[in-house]
């Protein structure tokens, strides 16, 4: 973590159901959020599929994993700070000294290096769920008004102070 700042980042969530496609499965980063209301891991997660009870993701044999259609999740859409973008300047260039053949079979995506730095422990992010039509924004500092937790084993709780 930089001294001094508590939220390097912001992460604009959205509710897994509002994401889905009618043409096929969707990558979508699934955020879990602690007791404490800070955000613990992003999960990219690929082929979610939009389903009569909701969502699942398609596993390679064709079963289905069901999600929680409420839970929230990244469209890649990121609030930065520049302290933050330093870090991942560093980790796109580690990204690319890797063997040119890795390369051809990987990408770098912002949810799993997110989710490597909160690993660490080196990038607290809060989380306020505020539902906002189809989406929930999360809000820094404070408390978000009228924010409150979701049912569901990923969705987001709010921050106490």
């Amino acid at each position: 973590m930089i001294p001094g700042n508590q939220a390097l980042f912001a992460w604009p969530a959205f509710i897994l159901r509002n994401t889905l496609s009618e043409h096929g499965g969707v990558t979508r980063g699934i955020r879990h959020v602690g007791q404490d209301g800070y955000l613990q891991r992003v999960i990219e997660t690929r082929n979610v599929v939009k389903q009569p009870h909701g969502a699942a993701v398609q596993e390679p044999d064709g079963s289905l994993r069901p999600l929680d259609p409420d839970c929230f999740v990244s469209m890649n859409m990121w609030g930065m700070t520049p302290e933050f973008l330093q870090e991942l300047d560093k980790g796109f260039r580690d990204f690319f000294r890797r063997g040119e053949e890795e390369l051809d079979k990987t990408e770098f995506l912002i949810p799993i290096f997110v989710d490597q730095l909160l690993q660490e422990g080196r990038f607290p992010c809060g989380s306020f769920p505020r539902r906002t039509g189809g989406s929930a924004s999360p809000i820094g500092g404070g408390q978000a008004p009228g924010g409150r937790g979701l049912p569901g084993p990923h969705c987001g709780r709010r921050v106490r102070r």
